[in-house]
């Protein structure tokens, strides 16, 4: 077999895994894609309803809101179910729905990202069903957020998220954010073994004090597979037999 044979076959195998391994299973996980251009509350009894493509925010307490990037999240008074013609000047109906700063890390993901409200009076879970499952597999969860204040707010707060696949969960560490503050980008990853061929995914932002809303940022949230062992095995297995022919090869030549 030739050697640029050989070595092609080599980099499909590659290429092969890698890209069964990277496949995303998160629909939007950037959160790019959006019915609405402007930041926006969404959720299923506002005003703005279901907007983002893939996820769901049934609470009806729930105050997740849209934002399309880090300027308007600092600048522009987000619309919502008080405030529902946006802006901050007289008669907009301001209510603070926009962030004293961002994390001094800039976004990984970059673009458009959600803020999850942590006050437990006002927060609620931002929801996507992830199907195509296989039973027993492990899957790598990975995301990025942040821990952040709204704006007309002062004092010092704490967060965390608690996230769920199917009937697992675990919580990201607490993070301590002082008064007008913000702490972040946090790059998460975490397995799950599927127990379904469908599993709800889901973030809640969990804080305190009450009555003075932390919040979270979510960004970057893709699931992955974990290449199965004989995966693995049979691209072992290939290098192997390539390796063997490129000495077969080497023989030959020198013969």
């Amino acid at each position: 077999m030739k050697l640029k044979t050989i070595s092609a076959i080599a980099a499909a195998m590659a290429v092969s895994t890698s890209a069964h391994a990277a496949v995303n299973l998160v629909v939007n996980g950037g959160f790019e894609k959006n019915t609405q251009k402007f930041a926006h509350e969404f959720g299923a009894s506002w005003i703005y309803g279901q907007s983002v493509l893939g996820w769901t925010s049934p609470g009806v307490k729930a105050f997740n809101v849209w934002e399309p990037n880090g300027t308007v999240a600092t600048t522009i008074n987000a619309r919502d179910r008080f405030n529902p013609t946006g802006g901050t000047g007289p008669g907009s109906g301001a209510q603070g729905q926009y962030l004293w700063k961002l994390p001094p890390v800039p976004d990984p993901d970059g673009g458009a990202f959600v803020i999850l409200d942590g006050d437990t009076n006002a927060n609620g879970p931002l929801q996507q069903m992830i199907n195509g499952l296989k039973i027993g597999r492990v899957y790598t969860l990975t995301f990025d957020w942040a821990a952040v204040q709204y704006k007309a707010r002062v004092g010092a707060t704490t967060d965390k998220l608690k996230v769920d696949f199917g009937a697992d969960t675990f919580t990201t560490a607490i993070v301590a954010n002082p008064s007008k503050g913000a702490q972040g980008w946090f790059i998460v990853t975490h397995k799950f073994t599927a127990k379904s061929t469908s599993q709800l995914l889901s973030f809640l932002s969990i804080g305190s004090p009450l009555g003075l809303p932390p919040a979270a940022l979510l960004d970057g949230v893709s699931l992955t597979t974990v290449p199965e062992p004989a995966s693995w095995a049979m691209m072992i297995l290939g290098f192997f037999g390539l390796g063997a022919a490129l000495r077969r090869r080497r023989v030959a030549v020198t013969a």
